[in-house]
Order: structure tokens, then C-alpha cells, then sequence
């Protein structure tokens, strides 16, 4: 089974046992089209979609298909701040873990990816410190991507965008200030590689 939303999760359980949205509606006390905003991402209530289902005595988190991790192994080879440009710790990448045991990812990632630890908060709420950033290098980083960037020789992780004429860095952490680099700067600049999976601390 493909990986599904708990909505599609709960429209595949009514469809399963016969339910219309108007015998929904009525289990729950609430009109027809309410039910149907609420199933078709109109509204966003995750509440109230587990509250569906508990009507139905459903319990989606069962539902659910976790990812399996893939097991390769994929050193940690040094940490990397989620806020100000820091000082180059290791030459990046390297084969060997620095930072704790080695991390496995749910994604399939090149011979040459590499594990960060994060230290601060400029990424936050997506990336928590402690967390560890899976980076591969031989992925091209597009606009809207989080990026490892190297900027004379002090490095940090953002979010990259990129035009003609200038690089933009951008926390998701609204009190830092995005970074602009613009191209005809005598800057050394350099995106290390795209972020392709987080293994949130435990």
C-alpha cells in the first residue's frame, strides 16, 4: 500500500464499510458539507479527523505505514550551526563518524552522503537541535531546498534560492535575517550538498 494521508486513510475506511459523508455527518452531529470540506483538505482540522475516526473506532496511527530505513550506513562526521556561519570542522565529506554512531535514512542517498549534527535554532520548528541532517553531495540543490552552504570557508545550513543576480539564505526561524550574496561579490561560495533526510533526536 502506498503511503496515504489520515484523510485518505478515513475516506478508504468509509468507502470500506458502506458510509456515505451524509451518514457520517449524522454520527457526528455536524452538516454533510462540513464533512466533506474536512475530507478534502478544504479545512485544515487534524483533529477532526481523528475524531472521525474515533467515531468509526478507527485508530488511523495503526493505519499508518512507517518507512523503513534503508541500511546503509551514513557516518556523522561533525556538527554544523543552525544560525550564524561557523568555522569549517572537517573537510566534507568523510568516511568515517566523528559525532556518535552512523544514522540510517529512509531515502536511498549516494556513496558520498554524510551526517550533521545541528546546533542552534535558526532552522526551527523543522530542524530541532540534536537533530541529524543526512547531506548529499550529489544531489543538485534546486530553489526552496535546504542546503548545506560553504561561504569562505565558514559553512551553515538554510533554505537556497538563487537568480541572476544574487544567492538568497533563508532561516525558517523568522528572527534571523535572510542572507544575500550577490554574484559579483569576491566571496568563496559553495552549496556542499542537498539535505535529503533529518533523523530527529530521540
Amino acid at each position: 500500500m502506498a503511503n496515504l494521508t489520515t484523510k485518505e486513510l478515513l475516506q478508504r475506511e468509509l468507502d470500506k464499510r458502506g458510509i456515505s459523508q451524509r451518514e457520517m455527518a449524522s454520527i457526528l452531529g455536524v452538516s454533510e458539507p462540513y464533512v466533506h470540506e474536512i475530507l478534502h483538505d478544504k479545512k485544515q482540522a487534524k483533529t477532526k479527523i481523528f475524531d472521525f475516526a474515533e467515531k468509526l473506532g478507527v485508530n488511523l496511527f495503526d493505519k499508518i505505514e512507517v518507512p523503513t530505513r534503508h541500511d546503509k550506513p551514513i557516518p556523522v562526521i561533525s556538527w554544523i550551526s543552525a544560525g550564524h556561519f561557523t568555522e569549517c570542522a572537517d573537510h566534507w565529506p568523510a568516511g568515517i563518524s566523528g559525532e556518535g554512531d552512523p544514522v540510517f535514512s529512509i531515502k536511498k542517498v549516494g556513496v558520498n552522503s554524510f551526517g550533521l549534527r545541528i546546533v542552534g535554532d535558526s532552522m526551527e520548528p523543522r530542524y530541532m537541535a540534536g537533530d541529524v541532517i543526512v547531506v548529499d553531495p550529489g544531489i543538485h540543490c534546486d530553489n526552496n531546498c535546504p542546503c548545506v552552504i560553504k561561504l569562505n570557508n565558514e559553512v551553515t545550513f538554510k533554505i537556497f534560492y538563487e537568480n541572476d543576480t544574487e544567492i538568497k539564505l533563508v532561516s525558517m526561524n523568522e528572527k534571523y535575517p535572510d542572507i544575500i550574496i550577490r554574484k559579483d561579490s569576491k566571496v568563496e561560495f559553495k552549496v556542499i550538498g542537498k539535505i535529503v533526510d533529518m533523523i530527529p533526536k530521540l
